[in-house]
C-alpha cells in the first residue's frame, strides 16, 4: 500500500467538468438539460490558523433540470440569478435519468 503525504499533495484549486451528451450540432436548439448555477464567495473562514491571513473561497453550486430552457419563466429566473451575482450555465442533456447516472454527485438528494 502506498501512503500519501498530504503536505506534498496540495493544490490551490480543483475543477469538475460537466459535459453534454447531445451532439455538438444539436446543442444550440436542444431544449432540455441542466441549469447549473454557482457563486463563489471569498472571505476569512473563521478558523484558527498559524497564518491569520488565511482566506478561503466557497463555491455554492445548484443544479435544476429544465424541460424547456426557452420558456419565459426560465429566462426570467436566469436573469435574476445573474443579477444576484450567480453564474448561470445551461448544459443540454438528453434526459434527467442520463444526467443522474453520469453525474450522481450533481443531483438533488432526498431530505433525510
Amino acid at each position: 500500500m502506498t501512503s500519501i503525504n498530504p503536505t506534498n499533495q496540495t493544490t490551490t484549486a480543483t475543477a469538475t467538468t460537466y459535459e453534454s451528451d447531445i451532439p455538438p450540432s444539436n446543442r444550440p436548439t436542444h431544449k432540455s438539460g441542466i441549469l447549473h448555477t454557482f457563486k463563489t464567495i471569498h472571505g476569512v473562514d473563521g478558523e484558527s490558523h498559524a497564518d491569520p491571513a488565511v482566506v478561503v473561497s466557497v463555491r455554492n453550486n445548484a443544479f435544476a433540470w429544465l424541460v424547456d430552457r426557452h420558456h419565459e419563466t426560465v429566462e426570467k429566473i436566469m436573469t435574476k440569478l445573474v443579477q444576484s451575482g450567480f453564474d448561470a450555465l445551461f448544459i443540454p442533456f438528453s434526459s434527467m435519468a442520463n444526467w443522474m447516472e453520469r453525474y450522481p454527485h450533481a443531483c438533488e438528494l432526498p431530505y433525510q
